[in-house]
């Protein structure tokens, strides 16, 4: 069998962020081939891959999750919703 299955939710300064592992007939229960890494979108509330194919080899540790996320999305910065 193969699929995905979701590893960790992480809640990095209100951003959800999701590891998901990527599993094939070969691995064995809680075993996984790669992992990626999705962020919920704000405004779709639909999961995005922010590793865009460049799959981890070994689970994220939330350090890392965080670290990614806060240089992807800097969530203590100021958004701007529409110009005038």
């Amino acid at each position: 069998m193969v699929g995905l299955e979701t590893i960790a939710v992480i809640d990095v300064d209100g951003i959800e962020a999701h590891v998901i592992g990527h599993f094939d007939h070969d691995c064995l229960d809680g075993e996984y081939v790669s992992y990626d890494l999705y962020v919920k979108s704000e405004l779709s509330n639909i999961l995005e891959l922010v590793d865009l194919g460049q799959a981890f080899s070994e689970c994220p540790t939330d350090e890392e999750v965080g670290t990614i996320v806060h240089e992807l999305f800097n969530p203590r910065a100021v958004k701007i919703l529409a110009n005038a």
